[in-house]
């Protein structure tokens, strides 16, 4: 319905009163310049104006409305009785002169966009509008001795920088009754409204060259307290209308067909700069006031709507649109996907229904808390002895800026232009509509909306990726299902993209998935045989009694067991780590439980917290015995028994040195230097432990020497190739000797040259250990030691370390041999 009666603001006997004025009662007015012009004198300023303009005492006139789209000048503060209408549109040249501090500067604002201006000097403040006739307003001003020749344009002109919403989102949410009117009404009226009126939501007017009302008491301070009372607020703009707008809307600034565009960035532009003043930030709805018009402005109408959303969009704001239901509403609803539309509608249809539910709008197009029903107009209630002068517009507001995303919604972040679909709550990158099957239908949302949304999907959400894979969402990362035999109580599927599963975790937009379980995440294999694990570092280490982890999670995800088993073995399988990540701290819950590091996948033993001041505080409680026993048993592999042959290690605390792991065996380097293949990555773990590697029931997760047949290569220039019996390196003088020789851990020469000959190098021995059984790979010879001595033996047909035979035959003669004598 068109907003008719516009400018019902000046009283009847406006004329009368303005006689008064001039006559001296508040202003006197000087000898008239000219015959048409008059001189009014307010605080020791003269303002020149027409004499065909009325000039309002405001005290002596409380309830006259401050309306700029009427000729006046107006002297004084308005009081919170103005008479103004609800509907008040258009805007042309009218100023409110009133007073100031008495020490404020000489300063003139024009916004050019919005057709205001406003002024301060000693004594005075002045604000005003114009339509075409800015020159008048400039005259006037001018006569006072207030310049807008170097009026510094306002902020909301063309560089909009929206700020984070002193208001918080729920300020702009609610469902229920609100109303509208064309002045921000006093904090009395307000208070004693929402003690005793059925609204708790207002509508208010926040800009536009047709804003009618001056809006002396919309301030960010009024917004403020208001919110802290429990109103909540939509936000109108009232810029240029259609070229075609119906006769309700005589004296309104419009736009043509050719500047619809233009004009409604610089709306935008100027609305969000507006919004952002009073408080509401990026993710506000603005609704921009189209008053009704004919079916010829429909295309520039569209433009406009179209150019308004995106500029509104860019700028982080949501867009809405107030219109007729009969004219700018059925446009919307018949353009609805082949145009950049509003996201939100306020539909005027005044059919005294207060419901979100209207006849304009089928009930599945903006459906998701995206309307306002203005109902009735011109009401005139009074609520705790207070009524709104000029009366009010009544709405039914069902608006949320956090809306109801289910999944398999796509959303299209307006800032960014980022698709994402929602799957267990969370957003999934959609990298291309091809990897979703084609264009979808989606929703605006703001960057901030989005970031609202929960990081990652809820457990036991089922993906599936558009190449056909299935996966279950467990402590945020994706699980691959092998089949779906393995696991039958999985539940319906969102199709994403596959690249967001492949590159979950890696950053930016794919960190809605995680590369691997949250550390704590209790799974269950589903199917028969199904254990149950606990994440640690991106691996699944297993629980062998309840009663062993009493601190587990109660909220256990069903996974496919084959997937628990084989985790990390295979490209659809690595969002489970074989073995934890190095430096994850294990807790053993339960008695007797202790703290461990892992390095190289094994579980090392944390002797004092003293030892590892760099020990991380997050600490996973696991199963203790799958601590003990790690690696051990068929459901135990993922934690080795022994760190992976290469780990570096670093003693912490003091005194700590660095070493590689050979064999299980931590073994000492005594230069960088001499190790240049050393990894980067060392793994901070208790220097007691190495030192004593394998002395203690807690230790075996490093030996006291590496294992029999470990192949060592010593790094850096010299270096020669060992293979380890009985703790000491044994020489390889050409691999041909020992063609079954297995893969070489870069250690330092030194400590293969010096064996056992320091504190710190008792993890490799200078002679085998006595009775080791040496076997010469290419002789087939058997020999025991014994004080380091190689003696051949016949008939023995046990366990014997294969060696080069020349560092038998070569014993003791010097450099590589002298690891036997």
């Amino acid at each position: 319905m068109t907003r008719t009666g516009i400018g019902r603001t000046l009283v009847a006997a406006s004329a009368a009163l303005a006689a008064l004025v001039v006559a001296g009662t508040t202003a006197s007015a000087a000898d008239a310049a000219t015959a048409s012009q008059q001189t009014v004198s307010y605080r020791g300023y003269q303002f020149t104006v027409p004499k065909s303009w009325p000039v309002i005492d405001l005290a002596n006139s409380p309830h006259t409305c401050v309306d700029f789209s009427r000729h006046a000048l107006y002297l004084g503060a308005p009081s919170d009785t103005q008479d103004c209408s609800a509907r008040a549109r258009g805007k042309t040249a009218a100023l409110l002169v009133g007073p100031g501090p008495a020490n404020a500067p000489v300063r003139t604002h024009v916004d050019s966009v919005g057709h205001e201006v406003s002024a301060t000097a000693p004594g005075i403040t002045v604000t005003g509008g114009y339509g075409p006739d800015f020159g008048q307003v400039s005259s006037i001003l001018s006569s006072a001795g207030l310049s807008t020749s170097s009026a510094s344009p306002l902020a909301t002109a063309n560089a909009v920088q929206p700020q984070t919403a002193a208001q918080p989102s729920s300020a702009t949410t609610f469902t229920g009754e609100a109303f509208d009117a064309c002045d921000a009404p006093s904090l009395t009226t307000m208070n004693a409204w929402k003690a005793n009126s059925p609204y708790s939501a207002i509508g208010i007017y926040i800009g536009g060259v047709n804003r009618g009302c001056s809006q002396a008491n919309l301030t960010a301070s009024w917004v403020s307290t208001l919110a802290n009372a429990g109103w909540h607020f939509y936000l109108m703009y009232v810029g240029p209308q259609d070229p075609d707008v119906s006769s309700g809307c005589v004296s309104c600034s419009t736009f043509s067909a050719s500047t619809a565009s233009s004009a409604a960035v610089s709306s935008a532009q100027d609305a969000a700069s507006e919004a952002s003043a009073l408080g509401f930030g990026t993710g506000t709805p603005i609704f921009y006031d189209m008053e009704a018009y004919s079916s010829g402005g429909t295309s520039a109408a569209l433009t406009f709507a179209s150019s308004w959303t995106t500029k509104l969009h860019s700028l982080g704001y949501l867009a809405g649109e107030y219109s007729s239901g009969a004219s700018g509403i059925a446009d919307l609803v018949n353009n609805l996907g082949s145009e950049t539309l509003p996201d939100m509608v306020d539909v005027a249809h005044w059919n005294g229904q207060a419901t979100a539910s209207d006849s304009y709008v089928p009930s599945g197009d903006f459906a998701n808390h995206q309307r306002i029903h203005q109902y009735a107009g011109n009401a005139t209630p009074s609520y705790g002895g207070y009524s709104i002068s000029g009366g009010i517009d009544e709405d039914y507001m069902d608006v949320s800026t956090k809306p109801s995303l289910a999944d398999g919604t796509f959303v299209n972040v307006i800032e960014t232009g980022q698709v994402y679909r929602i799957a267990g709550g969370a957003p999934i990158y959609v990298s291309s509509w091809a990897n979703v099957g084609g264009s979808q239908p989606y929703t605006n949302i703001t960057q901030a909306q989005l970031n609202a949304l929960p990081q990652v999907p809820a457990d036991g959400t089922a993906l599936e990726g558009y190449n056909g894979g299935v996966y279950i969402v467990a402590g945020g990362a994706p699980i691959h299902v092998h089949s779906f035999s393995d696991v039958p109580d999985i539940h319906a599927r969102v199709i994403v993209d596959q690249s967001a599963i492949d590159d979950a975790g890696s950053g930016g937009v794919y960190n809605h998935l995680s590369a691997t379980p949250a550390d704590g995440t209790a799974l269950l294999g589903d199917g028969s045989g199904g254990g149950v694990y606990i994440v640690a570092g991106g691996a699944p280490i297993h629980v062998h009694s309840f009663a062993d982890v009493p601190d587990i999670s109660p909220n256990r995800v069903l996974v496919d067991q084959w997937s628990l088993t084989n985790a990390g073995s295979t490209a659809e399988d690595t969002h489970l780590r074989a073995t934890p990540a190095d430096g994850t701290t294990l807790l053993g819950d339960g008695s007797g439980g202790g703290v461990y590091i892992v390095a190289g996948g094994a579980p090392i033993h944390v002797h004092s917290f003293a030892d590892v001041p760099d020990i991380s505080p997050n600490r996973v409680y696991v199963d203790q015995w799958s601590l003990t026993n790690a690696g051990s048993t068929a459901e135990d592999t993922h934690l080795r028994a022994t760190p992976a042959d290469g780990t570096a290690l670093l003693g912490d605390g003091p005194g700590g040195g660095v070493y590689i792991v050979a064999g299980g065996a931590p073994i000492h380097v005594h230069s960088f230097s001499d190790v240049p293949h050393i990894s980067a990555n060392r793994v901070t773990v208790d220097q007691w432990t190495l030192t004593n590697a394998g002395s203690t029931a807690e230790d075996t997760h490093l030996r006291a020497t590496p294992a029999d047949g470990t192949a060592l290569l010593g790094d850096g220039p010299g270096g020669g190739v060992y293979i380890v019996a009985g703790g000491a390196p044994i020489y390889v003088s050409s691999f041909s000797n020992v063609p079954d020789i297995g893969p070489r851990t870069y250690v330092d020469e030194w400590t293969l040259d010096n064996a056992g000959t320091t504190a710190e190098d008792t993890h490799l021995s200078m002679y085998p250990a006595d009775n080791t059984m040496l076997r010469g790979e290419t002789t087939g010879n058997i020999y025991q030691i014994e004080s380091g001595y190689p003696t051949q033996v016949t008939g023995y047909t046990g366990t014997s370390v294969g060696v080069d035979q020349n560092a038998i035959t070569n014993a003791g003669t010097g450099a590589g041999y002298n690891h036997l004598r």
